[in-house]
C-alpha cells in the first residue's frame, strides 16, 4: 500500500510540475518594443506604442488592459502571432492615416503619453504585468536592463 501511495505521491508532483512548468511558459512578458510618445506636430493622437511576443507562441489579449500612462482595453479576438508585433495606438483613424502600410494595430485609448517621461504598463486579466516601459526626455532609459 505504501509503495502505491509513494508513486500516487511522485505522480501528483510531477502533475503539479508539468502544470506550474506550462504556465509558467504561458505567462512569457510581452516587451514594448517602441514608443512615440512625443509625435513631430502637435495631434496627440498620433501617439503609439508597439507590443512584440518574443514566445514561440501566440498570446490572446483580449480583455487585457493598459493601465499606466494610458487607459485602453483590449478588443475580444486580438491575438499576437508568435514573434509577432501589435501597435496600440491612441486613434486607430489617426494611425491608418500616418502608416497606411501597417495592418497589425489597435487602438482608442483614454489620456496621452507624457512628454516628459511616463510609464507604460500592460496587464492580463489577472492583473498581472506582461508588459511596462519607463520612459524619459534623457537618460539611458531606453538602455536594456535584465530583471533581476
Amino acid at each position: 500500500m505504501s509503495c502505491r501511495r509513494g508513486r500516487w505521491i511522485a505522480a501528483w508532483f510531477a502533475l503539479l510540475w508539468t502544470a506550474a512548468t506550462f504556465a509558467s511558459a504561458s505567462a512569457a512578458p510581452l516587451v514594448i518594443s517602441e514608443l512615440m510618445y512625443h509625435p513631430p506636430g502637435t495631434n496627440l493622437l498620433e501617439e503609439w506604442f508597439e507590443l512584440h511576443n518574443p514566445d514561440p507562441a501566440p498570446v490572446d489579449l483580449s480583455g487585457w488592459q493598459v493601465t499606466k500612462g494610458v487607459h485602453f482595453t483590449v478588443p475580444t479576438n486580438t491575438v499576437i502571432a508568435a514573434h509577432g508585433y501589435l501597435v496600440v495606438a491612441a486613434d486607430q483613424a489617426t494611425f491608418a492615416a500616418r502608416h497606411p502600410g501597417v495592418a497589425n494595430f489597435i487602438g482608442g485609448w483614454t489620456g496621452s503619453l507624457s512628454d516628459s517621461g511616463d510609464t507604460v504598463e500592460v496587464q492580463d486579466l489577472t492583473g498581472t504585468v506582461r508588459a511596462q516601459v519607463t520612459y524619459a526626455t534623457e537618460g539611458d532609459w531606453a538602455v536594456r536592463r535584465l530583471a533581476a
